[in-house]
């Protein structure tokens, strides 16, 4: 059988033991808001360039994210119409700054940075980009 992508749901398949297997469905598919695709070979073998990933609406609380596979759309600062695009693992927060936290490489190449996510408290720290939008990761498609 062709692979055509992986969900990435939390649900034990019956003799699964712990190894993908085929599908037909998954009540992950119920969250999937958008699909976004993917540029860059930074993501792989997680995600190809020319792929997509399915995007399900974020938690108010980042941090029951950690270590999950998130999208994560940024720009330098407030006032910046600069935007970068990410697909990583959310890591740890910064020690001290609950609001910065470290995104982690899911593939073979790239690197991992810190980003800040949207807070009522003024910050300091203006050279770490700042979040504008994020969603879960629940799949690829190849």
């Amino acid at each position: 059988m062709k692979i055509v992508g992986v969900l990435f749901d939390d649900i034990a398949t019956p003799h699964s033991q712990g190894e993908a297997v085929p599908t037909i469905g998954s009540p992950v598919l119920d969250q999937v808001v958008a699909a976004g695709h993917v540029a860059g070979d930074s993501a792989f073998p997680v995600a190809r360039n020319g792929g997509r990933v399915l995007l399900g609406q974020p938690p108010r609380d980042v941090g029951t994210l950690a270590g999950r596979i998130i999208a994560v759309m940024t720009r330098t600062d407030r006032h910046s119409q600069e935007y970068l695009a990410y697909l990583k693992r959310l890591g740890k927060p910064m020690p001290s700054v609950p609001d910065v936290y470290y995104l982690e490489n899911v593939g073979e190449t790239g690197e991992g940075e810190y980003v800040r996510f949207a807070s009522t408290r003024p910050s300091s720290l203006d050279a770490i980009p700042l979040v504008e939008q994020y969603w879960k990761v629940h799949g690829t498609l190849f």
